[in-house]
């Protein structure tokens, strides 16, 4: 009875404050360009701040008495500033303080820039920013709301040229945002109920962080390894939408979780720039997004280490233009994924996430509408390279998009991608990610050369 009376509180938070959002960041539809469904990506799954959604029933986070005062504080007269986490440090012991009583402030900065080397449409070079700012308000610690968070992010970004100077479909970097924004991308409430066998969130939600997403492949700069192509209006960055994820654990190893969310980006609403106005006025869109994922966990097979397998299904209500000049209403697509871990550094907890691993993907979607008929993927990821380099970070990843060839697709081919990347943590808190990339038949189409892309990746954690 209190658990359920204490929920109303937040509920009622969020839904105050999204409705602010939305007076803040609503614009008219004349001043609108519409997204379209080849524009929607995958957004980076590494930073600081932003975590995926668990696929085991832990709890989210450690009691107040588990959290000790540090022995040696990011700060000045305490550690070296190049072993600091975050640039900014320990602010005279106020984040530490901040943290031991549930509230987490996370900011970073990204550098993207890439070089067309060779074909592609133009040969030259570009630059994307982006800034980011998160917190996270562990209510069990601030008010006694046991299994209960709040979670906000802010993002800032800057785009000159990319893709567009490639000509590609899938997207050399996952932080392209087509143009300039600043926006309160994420604003939701989450609380785990039945010890942690479930979790219910509600707001602003980014949904690749809950669905489609492979955790080994987080660390790659383009856009298909963070959620296959097929995926049709998933909700994502740069546009997250308002709506209601359920997530149930029936076993340590079993999970199953669906989402529903404003489908609006479909009829040419940029959600990420939005609060829910569009989530409840038909007289704006009438558009859903609906999304279902079950899959299963393991900690260890034989000598190798922990993985996962996936499957998922979604459908987006909205009418839909037709490659052959009509319409119809829905899409529908289905993903699968597997990922594992296949040589571990070691058993112990500290080095759970280092070792070698490989996964692969498949998505297939409806080809009448869904520029993407099917998505074949793969790839490999070494985190810790030696005892020397044990926080750095190399991956390669071959991608094959089957464009639509229904009657009347711009599509002439399929095209497929190679990516190439080498992670050098500099300090806790710098990393910097040299990256090749190469697209042949740019778009499906062979009368563009087969481009080779040089790239870097700056991050600096705050």
């Amino acid at each position: 009875m209190n658990q359920t009376k204490n929920a109303v509180v937040p509920v009622g938070c969020v839904a105050a404050l999204m409705c602010a959002a939305g007076i803040a960041n609503a614009q008219d539809v004349a001043g609108l360009e519409a997204t379209t469904l080849e524009e929607m990506m995958s957004g980076p799954h590494d930073l600081p701040g932003r975590v995926e959604g668990p696929r085991t029933p832990e709890p989210s986070s450690t009691p107040p008495e588990a959290a000790p005062e540090p022995e040696e504080r990011d700060w000045f007269g305490g550690k070296p500033w190049w072993k600091w986490e975050r640039a900014t440090g320990d602010w005279f012991g106020g984040r530490t303080w901040l943290e031991q009583h549930g509230i987490s402030v996370d900011a970073s900065y990204t550098m993207h820039w890439s070089s067309v080397w060779s074909g592609g449409l133009n040969n030259r070079a570009s630059t994307r920013h982006l800034w980011d700012v998160n917190s996270t308000f562990d209510m069990d610690r601030l008010a006694g709301w046991k299994g209960s968070t709040f979670y906000a992010d802010a993002m800032f970004s800057e785009v000159n040229g990319g893709s567009a100077d490639v000509g590609d479909f899938q997207g050399i970097s996952n932080i392209d945002t087509g143009t300039d924004r600043g926006q309160l991308s994420e604003l939701w409430w989450e609380q785990r109920a039945f010890d942690d066998a479930m979790r219910l969130k509600i707001g602003k939600i980014d949904a690749n962080s809950e669905f489609a997403f492979v955790s080994a492949a987080s660390d790659f700069l383009s856009s298909s390894p963070g959620v296959s192509p097929t995926n049709q209006g998933l909700p994502t960055y740069p546009d997250p939408a308002t709506g209601i994820v359920v997530f149930g654990y029936p076993t340590k190893n079993w999970y199953i979780g669906a989402g529903f969310f404003d489908g609006a980006t479909a009829d040419g609403y940029n959600t990420g720039n939005r609060g829910p106005d569009t989530f409840f006025s038909d007289s704006r869109s009438a558009s859903w997004f609906g999304i279902a994922e079950t899959g299963l966990t393991w900690d260890k097979v034989g000598s190798l280490g922990h993985g996962r397998v996936a499957v998922g299904a979604e459908y987006l209500t909205a009418r839909l233009d037709t490659f052959a000049g009509g319409n119809q209403q829905g899409s529908w697509s289905g993903y699968a994924l597997v990922e594992q871990q296949v040589i571990p550094k070691s058993d112990s907890e500290e080095d759970k996430d280092k070792g070698f691993f490989a996964f692969a993907q498949f998505g297939y979607g409806d080809d009448e509408v869904n520029p993407a008929k099917m998505h074949l993927a793969c790839g490999c990821v070494q985190r810790g390279i030696c005892e020397s380099r044990a926080d750095d970070i190399a991956g390669a990843y071959v991608s094959y998009v089957d464009l639509s060839d229904a009657n009347g697709s711009p599509y002439p081919g399929n095209e497929t991608s190679l990516e190439f990347f080498y992670q050098v943590q500099i300090t806790p808190c710098v990393s910097v990610t040299p990256d090749l990339q190469v697209i042949f038949d740019p778009s499906g189409d062979s009368n563009i050369d087969t481009a080779v892309v040089g790239q870097l990746r700056l991050i600096i954690s705050f």
